[in-house]
């Protein structure tokens, strides 16, 4: 099968601020890790890339859901911009996006979709949902900046660096999404995302 689009998944970090390995929290009747890698797979990504460092023997053993690729990051310490580079550097060459997700922003199938969709009627370098005009999370990647993704580093601030540099080259997509702008560093950051998912299901 001839790869087109591949989505990545970090979740290397040490999760210092949580307390707890973020991959291992509930979410939705499963784990973090196990619903990311399911709402991936089942979209319209034909390649899911999870890369692990930190408790990495702990989140094997909890998977349910296995991606296309799991990939060791031996150097997480050294922060965010290495899990990309391993994520990346793993992609399939063939792939014409690139899709970033970190395991503590959880992003839904339908929201892949649409972005996969996007990218297929405009082609831009870079693709960034919003909600009520404020980014928020995954971002997509055109290809052709494979060559910066793999030069990230945490003192140019990683992606944010390439953000800019390709500014004039953003598309932004407004949806009525307000999951795109979650994420969470502690136990409260967690809890608050779990009671306004359950009242939004409620309405």
């Amino acid at each position: 099968m001839t790869i087109t689009y591949s989505g990545i998944i970090l979740s290397a970090g040490t999760s210092s601020r949580m307390g707890k390995t973020k991959a291992l929290l509930p979410y939705n009747d499963t784990t973090l890790l196990n619903y990311q890698i399911s709402q991936f797979n089942q979209s319209l990504l034909n390649e899911t890339i999870v890369v692990l460092g930190h408790d990495a023997t702990s989140i094997l053993h909890s998977l349910t859901t296995l991606p296309s690729k799991i990939m060791m990051n031996s150097h997480f310490h050294n922060g965010k911009s290495s899990s990309i580079k391993v994520g990346v550097k793993n992609s399939s060459t063939s792939a014409q996006m690139i899709l970033i997700a970190n395991v503590d922003q959880p992003v839904s199938t339908r929201i892949i979709n649409k972005m996969c969709a996007e990218f297929i009627k405009k082609r831009p370098k870079i693709i960034i949902p919003t909600y009520k005009q404020k980014r928020g999370h995954p971002v997509l990647f055109c290809s052709s900046l494979r060559s910066d993704l793999l030069s990230v580093s945490e003192q140019t601030q990683g992606l944010r660096e390439i953000i800019h540099r390709y500014s004039s080259s953003i598309q932004e997509i407004e949806l009525d999404e307000p999951s795109i702008l979650h994420n969470f560093n502690t136990p409260n950051d967690l809890s608050k995302l779990l009671e306004t998912i359950r009242r939004r299901i409620e309405c």
